[in-house]
């Protein structure tokens, strides 16, 4: 049953880079017209992959419980169930976003996540494990990092701002006479 898991991980994640925009169509004109929402073999195979990926989150969650004080739990288990949490709960968001129309919203690269259970399963690579385990001991100081970071981008953005604020006087006409590429107002 685990190779079962494994192998839809991976052929999910090949075609997430293979076809990194959802497929199923939810709108409802359109579904009149085309038909099924599953019509194409690719949107049948992306439900089935999440659908997999929601039994998978379930049976763990009705086996060993959600989420409790209790660290025994399958949400406090393992680091990769957070993961998988993770994935699952941002394919659900992206699946309503695409309901209500914002098609634009693509969150698919998080589903690629998927593919650390499969590393940390063969023995070369267990060191996968530990290196989840050290990013999450590690996340307060990360982002520490992370909040200096924005603050260091939105400085060098200010003064940039404060740099180039002339520039931003400047607009695109279109002139009755053609005006030689390097004529300028002078303003």
């Amino acid at each position: 049953a685990t190779i079962f898991f494994v192998l839809v991980a991976i052929s999910n994640s090949v075609y997430i880079a293979a076809a990194p925009s959802v497929v199923v169509n939810f709108n409802k004109q359109d579904r009149n017209e085309i038909g099924n929402p599953l019509s194409s073999p690719e949107a049948a195979f992306d439900i089935f992959c999440v659908t997999v990926l929601l039994v998978e989150v379930c049976v763990g969650c009705v086996a060993f419980g959600f989420a409790s004080r209790d660290t025994t739990t399958w949400l406090r288990v393992s680091a990769v169930h957070k993961i998988d949490f993770a994935a699952l709960v941002v394919t659900l968001m992206e699946y309503v976003a695409v309901l209500y129309g914002y098609s634009g919203l693509n969150l698919r690269a998080f589903r690629f996540l998927r593919v650390v259970r499969s590393f940390c399963q063969i023995p070369s690579l267990q060191g996968v494990s530990t290196i989840a385990e050290s990013l999450k001991a590690g996340m307060s100081q990360l982002t520490t990092v992370l909040l200096m970071l924005v603050f260091f981008i939105a400085a060098m953005s200010v003064c940039g701002m404060a740099i180039f604020e002339s520039s931003f006087r400047r607009r695109c006409v279109l002139l009755p006479q053609p005006v030689p590429a390097c004529a300028s107002d002078f303003s």
